[in-house]
């Protein structure tokens, strides 16, 4: 899986789950703060870059 579509999914179990942020990041092993960018870029532009 491409890292794009990785964040993509990541993105989407957060929006259409009742998945925790907190899980999700711990899940990816990233800081919240990018996560919640990823969540942002989606929100604004429909798509995630890179």
């Amino acid at each position: 899986m491409q890292k794009k579509e990785k964040k993509l999914k990541a993105v989407l179990r957060y929006s259409e789950s009742s998945e925790s942020l907190k899980s999700i990041v711990r899940s990816l092993g990233i800081e919240h703060s990018i996560f919640l960018n990823w969540t942002r870029q989606y929100e604004h532009h429909g798509e995630i870059n890179g």
